[in-house]
């Protein structure tokens, strides 16, 4: 963004004026403009930032040019500007979307079509965080930068364009932007609070998930009384989501909503959460999500564009599609049990008198290791002509020969 004591050739803003009032006591005329063609810059101050916090805040994860995002070039193209709030500004415009101007004690490049030097990861960038929530871009709220005047377009573009001029380049932004200097003050105070607000926001929308442990085996719980697998947690961006086909007969529990869900359940990223079903359900069944995608499709890159000489350097950011991998989930229910029966009596004649009593064991044994019998009925005749049950003789012992 470059400033000139020119009149600008041409404006096609739509302005109605309302007052607003600034932090220092100053007044702003706040315009309630058509939205304009310009984005977001931005500025840096070099007694409100330390210069190494300044080259951390922009340096970051450099990647080969056109690596994720695809682009490779830049067509810049300058459009309309004016004098507002003590600065002349120039907007700008780079492949067809907004543009920032990042050094504002360089000349303004000539329209053109440039190489891309840098795509900055959002990730590990403040820049590109920053530029992700200025405004034109997906992450814009005008609390962020106009809160005194949510409606002004014109300011949020220019206040965006300030604020990540500091960010790129602290040391030469208001002493060569603000021609009027009683301005400055104000800006100083605008530009460190905006950067506050901006380390408070969540970093930019991440299309990554992961599952570190897709496949599980369910096991019986004592305490619930049925069978469920291990806690797990989906890592990723809480504002990612997935959503899990369930079996029937399955139970998706989220520990961290503290819900439960049946047919389909909803994953965010950073959720905690288990399936159960009932022990005599899907026993020796494995359960398959298939292939799950998150909700957020897109990742978000800043470009750099270096044009040359003692031109500014210019950025822009854009959303790509995102090139992730699926998560999927798998359950191996507990195995179908297998019983056996051994029926022992301590007679082994048949021949009884009239008054005799007899007692007999039934020995079940679940011979299958993890599995769980439940809702076991057992059928046993007596055969033996003139012999009886006696009313509750029936004794449930485990298999420690203790009664239950």
């Amino acid at each position: 963004m470059k400033y000139n004591s020119k009149l600008w050739r041409k404006t096609i803003i739509i302005i109605s004026l309302a007052l607003c009032l600034c932090t220092n006591g100053m007044a702003a005329v706040c315009a309630e403009s058509a939205e304009i063609t310009t984005e977001e810059s931005s500025v840096e101050t070099e007694d409100m930032q330390e210069p190494e916090r300044q080259q951390e805040a922009w340096s970051g994860t450099v990647r080969a040019i056109g690596q994720s995002s695809g682009v490779e070039s830049a067509e810049i193209t300058a459009t309309e500007g004016r004098k507002l709030d003590g600065i002349y500004y120039t907007g700008f415009t780079i492949n067809g979307g907004i543009g920032y101007c990042l050094q504002s004690s360089k000349d303004t490049p000539a329209d053109a079509v440039y190489e891309i030097q840098q795509e900055l990861d959002a990730r590990d960038s403040f820049l590109s965080k920053a530029m992700y929530y200025a405004y034109g871009n997906p992450g814009y709220r005008a609390e962020l930068w106009v809160p005194d005047c949510p409606q002004d377009t014109e300011r949020a573009y220019l206040r965006s364009h300030l604020v990540l001029s500091y960010i790129y380049d602290a040391a030469n932004t208001l002493d060569r932007e603000v021609k009027d200097t009683s301005w400055v003050p104000w800006w100083q105070n605008y530009i460190s609070e905006t950067i506050r607000r901006l380390e408070g926001e969540a970093g930019v929308p991440d299309p990554g998930l992961s599952i570190a442990a897709p496949s599980v085996e369910a096991y019986f719980d004592n305490s619930l009384g049925v069978q469920r697998t291990r806690r797990q947690t989906l890592a990723g961006d809480a504002r990612n989501q997935i959503e899990i086909p369930l079996a029937e007969g399955m139970v998706l529990v989220n520990e961290t909503k503290k819900t439960e869900s049946m047919e389909r359940g909803i994953i965010n990223g950073g959720d905690s959460f288990y399936f159960k079903a009932d022990a005599a359900e899907l026993n020796g069944q494995t359960y398959e999500s298939g292939e799950m995608y998150g909700t957020i499709t897109n990742s978000w890159a800043t470009l750099i564009v270096k044009t040359g000489g003692d031109k500014q350097d210019m950025g822009m950011g854009v959303l790509y599609p995102a090139q992730t991998v699926p998560v999927s989930l798998a359950v191996s229910w507990l195995p179908a049990p297998k019983l056996r029966i051994v029926k022992n009596a301590d007679r082994e004649t048949k021949v009884y008198k009239k008054g005799e009593l007899i007692t007999y064991n039934l020995e079940i044994t679940q011979e299958i290791p993890k599995a769980v019998a439940k809702n076991l009925v057992i059928e046993d005749s007596i055969l033996t002509e003139g012999v009886k049950l006696q009313k509750n003789s029936v004794v449930l012992l485990d298999q420690d020969k203790k009664v239950i």
